[in-house]
Formats: structure tokens, sequence, C-alpha cells
């Protein structure tokens, strides 16, 4: 990484930071056995629809697959799979659930699954937006393996099963992360169970045959559980042929649970649809005078361009000890590496696989090549009774290809998406928002530009596989997003509920570009808030969506010409216009 972005955030170390746990985070096939005492759980409180619910917390190790898929057919449908248990532990009936949307319905989760299985995937076929789900599953008499099933066609929920590399019958790779690209070949990156392994593999044909395995990167089996993220995107939309395919590689560094924390992040393209790749890139080269390590929550995709963004969580790393200080950094080849966010730090123990912040995902607007990142924020001050982060979605959004990250909120830290915190919150009462998947293109959904998110919201936090919290009832969850929300957007003030509607002012006035609209809700509406220029075209649409009781600032960031401009106004029974005055 580069020595400016070391050098930027090593003077923000200034206090005693706590080293992770040295005791390695188990490698969970799950099969194992959990003494864990089940607590039903209340109603969920978290956003979003909840497309089913699970006693089974966990849903990965190291970073998720894509979990969730709009398909944008002539009448789209919002596609979602989870590792769904109903039965208490030893969790039986274990499986990939697939849910299914359409026209303002869920048709419900049901198991696609030959039996046992988990550790999902999710994508969808371009030619007929039939869904497939990737799993983990062992067949009677056979290996442990990944498996797909293949929907007849969209939301038709008649899955069809298919081994993942047949050819295979002494190694058992498990763990699947999947992609199809826009000429329906399949892309699977896994991992050996029995090996420190990461292999790849496609189809051609629906998953009914595939390539022989091919090595990615393999580390010495003394060191155990190092490497279980690996990844693949193929890219639908703007440059055909396109596939990522992207792993960890340890540095060689530390022991235990701190050298699962120090990571290398690799990475090689493919321009014909996986036919041929080119050279293998490590893209950090992390040397021991570094103060950052990579984790194995790596994400990425391609923008408008074509061009390649990674993502991925680091923590402070020295002396061969990793701490529970962490950022999330972007890194594409126009921009090098950035920082999205942090340094987020915790004294308290994060739980297996976790940093301060991490599961970082990542979407591209194909239309203006806008980006958008959730992440996971763990903190001191929301911890459940058993000692263990309740995690909140956070997210940001950058308008210059990852130069540069915002939101409407204070600081780097990004807009909080579930605002759920449940501190102190007993089995049952938590709201843990966690392990999340993006959908990686933005959508038009009611007429706005959106995200689509899939969590699950675990009602004790912490991972259960791992011997953390206790068994709960657990809705797994769909949030859609507006985009404005998170790149303009409204921040919420507390100052209790005014006394009526309207614009308050807007500051600075003049501007050389950037400006807070600061305006008051009576009640909850609907709120339109337009900035238009002197012929009333409107040049930017700062609000047009359902907003509460209090005060809020709407954010004014554009690169128009100086000049007066007009930021309107409209809700129930209140219509208001003020100039703006933009310098350059």
């Amino acid at each position: 990484m580069s020595r400016l972005i070391l050098i930027g955030l090593m003077v923000t170390f200034v206090y005693a930071l706590q080293p992770v746990k040295s005791e390695p985070a188990k490698l969970i096939r799950g099969d194992e056995e959990i003494n864990a005492p089940h607590y039903p759980s209340g109603p969920g409180l978290s956003p979003g629809d909840s497309v089913g619910w699970t006693k089974y917390d966990y849903q990965r190790n190291g970073q998720t697959a894509w979990q969730v898929w709009y398909d944008g057919a002539s009448d789209p449908g919002i596609h979602v799979d989870f590792m769904r248990a109903h039965e208490a532990q030893p969790w039986p009936d274990r499986c990939c659930a697939y849910n299914f949307w359409q026209g303002g319905s869920w048709f419900g989760d049901a198991d696609v699954t030959p039996g046992y299985s988990g550790y999902v995937a999710l994508a969808v076929k371009p030619s007929n937006n039939a869904g497939v789900c990737a799993y983990h599953h062992q067949a009677s008499g056979d290996l442990y393996r990944c498996w797909v099933s293949v929907d007849e066609g969209q939301g038709y929920y008649n899955f069809t099963y298919h081994k993942v590399l047949p050819q295979e019958q002494t190694e058992q790779i498990i763990w699947p992360r999947l992609a199809i690209d826009d000429q329906g070949n399949f892309h699977i990156v896994n991992h050996s169970y029995d090996y420190e392994r990461i292999y790849y593999t496609r189809s051609t044909d629906d998953g009914q045959t595939w390539s022989d395995k091919e090595l990615l990167y393999e580390e010495s089996q003394a060191n155990q559980y190092r490497n279980l993220a690996g990844g693949v995107f193929a890219d639908r939309f703007n440059s055909p042929g396109k596939v990522i395919r992207y792993w960890p590689e340890w540095t060689g560094e530390g022991t235990g649970g701190h050298a699962q924390h120090s990571q290398d992040v690799c990475y090689q393209i493919s321009t014909d649809y996986g036919v041929t790749w080119g050279s293998r890139v490590n893209l950090t080269q992390y040397q021991p005078s570094d103060t950052m390590r990579a984790f194995c929550h790596i994400k990425a995709i391609f923008d408008k361009n074509g061009d390649p963004h990674i993502v991925f969580p680091v923590c402070y790393f020295r002396n061969g000890t990793a701490y529970y200080r962490s950022w999330i950094i972007h890194w594409s080849p126009s921009t090098g590496f950035t920082v999205v966010t942090g340094p987020h730090s915790m004294s308290n123990p994060t739980g297996g696989w976790r940093l301060p912040c991490d599961f970082a995902q990542i979407a591209v607007d194909k239309d203006n090549g806008n980006l958008y990142l959730v992440y996971v924020l763990n903190r001191d001050s929301d911890m459940s009774a058993g000692g263990y982060p309740n995690g909140e979605l956070m997210a940001l959004a950058s308008t210059d290809g990852g130069a540069t990250w915002t939101s409407n909120a204070a600081g780097d830290t990004g807009v909080n998406l579930t605002k759920t915190p449940t501190p102190g919150g007993a089995p049952g009462e938590c709201c843990d928002d966690d392990y999340p998947s993006m959908h990686p293109y933005t959508i038009t959904f009611n007429g706005e530009k959106c995200v689509v998110i899939s969590y699950v919201e675990d009602k004790d936090a912490g991972g259960l596989p791992q011997g953390e919290g206790t068994e709960t009832d657990n809705p797994y969850r769909v949030l859609i997003v507006p985009c404005d929300s998170i790149l303009i957007g409204v921040e919420e003030q507390n100052a209790g509920v005014p006394k009526s509607t309207g614009l308050i002012g807007i500051y600075p006035n003049p501007t050389r570009g950037q400006a807070r609209i600061e305006f008051a809700m009576k009640k909850e509406a609907l709120v339109k808030i337009n900035v238009l220029d002197i012929t009333g075209r409107v040049v930017d649409r700062l609000v047009n969506r359902v907003i509460g009781a209090g005060y809020h600032t709407a954010y004014f960031k554009s690169k128009v010409p100086a000049g007066i401009y007009f930021v309107h106004m409209e809700t129930e029974g209140y219509s208001d216009t003020r100039n703006l005055i933009l310098v350059r």
C-alpha cells in the first residue's frame, strides 16, 4: 500500500490498542457440534422486508457472496438466498433457502437443495432471469462438495441440482462464490476443506459439467485457517467478457488469530469469459515496515468503463500482532488506494473473523459511474449482554470514481442505514445487523435510484458456530435504500419537534459548490426538494421521499456553473422557494 496513505493514517494512532484474539477463528463447515441454549425472539426491529428467518445466525466464513440480485426484466424481480435452519441445533434442516419478489410481494422462502446444506451464493441467468443458488452439500456416499441449483425460469421455484466438479473424488472443495456472465457461463471460486487451497472452475452448460479445478493459491497445511474468502465477479453490462477473481494470501507474519488478519490482496482478470486469464497481481504487497494488513473480506466489481474496483478492510498491524483498529480501503487503477472510512477502534473483542469495520460491499451506478459502499460498523458503545457487538449497516458514496468518499452524515463513518442500537440487549432482544450482501448495480425502484441490500438481523450478537452468543430466531432481510439518502440525502437533527413545516435556511449562501439546506417537518410527510436554474430546469433532486417529524439538513454538492439557482421545497400544505448563489 502507498506509504503516503500509511503515514497519513499513522498520525491518528495516539492511544493503546487492543490486540486481536490469538486463538484463530474456527473454520466452519456446518456440521460441528455446538452447545448453546435457544432463546425465542420477539418481533424484528431492523428495517427492510423479512424474507425468512433462521436459527443459524452465521452466513459466512470470511466475505459474503452475492446473496441478493435484481434481474431488471420487463417485469422485474428480486432474488435472494440465505442459509436457513428452523430446527434447533444440530440444525438437521439447515439448507439454502431461496425467495423471490415481484409485483410488490415475496413468494415465500423455500429449500432449493437436495438436503442438508449451507454457505450459500446467488446469481441470475441472463437468458431467462432464472435464479441460480450455490452451496455445499454432502450426498450419501459422496464427498462434501459444492452444488448449484438452477431454476427453470424467473421465480418458477423448479430447481435442478448439479454437482460442481463432479470429477473430483478425493478433495472436499466447498464454500462457493458464484458469478454468471452475460453469456450465461457459471464461474465459481471455492476453497478446500482438507487443505489451504483456493480453486476456480467454470461451466458453460448451466452447471451440468465443469472445467477441471484450477489452483489459485495454496498455503502450507501447517498454517490453517488463513484464507477463506476468494471471490469472483462477471461484468454483465459494461464490459462483456470481463471476469475478475480475487483472493487473500498470507503475508507469512503472525500466528493464530494474528495470522488470519495478515493478508495481501490478489486478483486476476479475464477478458474472454474465463477462457484465459491475465497475470496474477498482488495488489497490496505489504512489507514488514508497513503498519496495515488486509483481512479476508474482499469484494470486487467493474465500473461503467470496465475498470476494476476492489474494497477490503485492513487492520493496524505491528511486529506480528494485529489490533482491533480498522479501516475500509478502496482501490482502482485510476485512484490507487483510498480510505473509505476509518480508523474505527474497539477495546472489546469483536468476535471470530471480525474487525471494528468489515464486510464492505460495493455497487456502481451504470449511468453516471457513482459508487456506493455499505459496511458493518461494530462499536464498544453497543455490545450485547453476552459481550459481542451489535453491528449497524453504514453507507457512503463516491462521485469521482472512488478518489473521495462522502455521505450526508458528519465525518467519514457514513449514513446509518439500520439505526437499531440495542446496548446490553439480552438474547432475543438484540439487533445485530450483520453479514450484508449488496446487488452490484443501482436499480430504479418507484422512480428513484436505489441500492438493494440483504442481511441477517441476529437477535443475539456473535457468531454462534464460533461459540459466541446463543441460538435465537433471526430474520433475514432485504432493504431497498434510495441513493439520494446516502449521497446527498437528509441528516436528522435531535432538537425536538418543530411547531411548523418549512425551509429554515441555506448555508453558506453564496457558496462555492456545497451548501446545507436546513428544513423543519411538523409531521411525517412526503418531501420534495429540488435545485433549479433560472430557466426552471431541475439541476439536482435533493430529496424525494417520506421524511419524519423533526429538524433536517439536505446537502447540495454540484459542479454546475456559477450563477443564481433556486431551492424549492414542496410537501403537504407547504411550498416555498429560496435563492441560492453559486460562485466559483
